[in-house]
């Protein structure tokens, strides 16, 4: 990038910063999108009905994935429908399978003024990365509950939630610094670096 200094061209390391209007553009559309599909995930439906039972199915087989991992510590460990079971339990339910983070991180991706090929590839690696990171989490969890049940709410309740939710938003937050912004310009082109 070029910046004109007062004594001519110089080249600026200087990180493009959003206009206000483009940063109340991407809040509005973070929130229109997180809004709308936190809203499709959590919105109450009937219990008999198809998007019940595909739910039901994605969670079996988010179930499976993770106690084929646990399994390679505790072989002991069956898995039937939602559960796992072995030196203890795990139950899968809603938000077990860290998709209210993933929607927030996909949400932000999208509202980001990037090209749609950079948004498609940070949404894809982020949801490898965030189920990696939560199979990984119910392991650990499996581990902890099995061999130090006292510890088994803290790290359920506090530290793992936490931990998964700065894993994704330092994701974010690298990825925007290297997507290439379409459309926004620096405040001030004239800026030295």
């Amino acid at each position: 990038m070029q910046a004109i200094g007062k004594t001519g061209p110089t080249t600026s390391n200087a990180t493009p910063r959003w206009s206000p209007k483009g940063a109340r553009r991407f809040a509005l559309y973070f929130v229109l999108v997180a809004g709308t599909l936190l809203t499709a995930y959590y919105f109450p439906y009937d219990p008999r009905g198809l998007v019940a039972a595909l739910f039901r199915v994605y969670l079996a087989l988010y179930t499976h994935l993770a106690g084929a991992a646990v399994s390679l510590f505790d072989p002991s460990v069956h898995v039937h429908g939602t559960h796992i079971d072995g030196k203890m339990s795990l139950d899968f339910a809603l938000s077990c399978d860290a998709m209210d983070v993933y929607i927030l991180f996909a949400a932000a991706a999208v509202a980001f003024p990037a090209t749609r090929l950079a948004r498609a590839f940070a949404i894809g690696a982020s949801f490898a990365a965030l189920l990696g990171i939560n199979v990984v989490r119910i392991v650990s969890l499996y581990l902890i509950g099995a061999y130090a049940p006292q510890r088994f709410e803290f790290f359920h309740m506090q530290l793992w939630p936490l931990a998964i939710v700065l894993v994704a938003a330092s994701g974010f937050l690298a990825w925007a610094r290297t997507a290439r912004p379409v459309g926004e310009r620096p405040l001030d082109a004239s800026v030295q670096g």
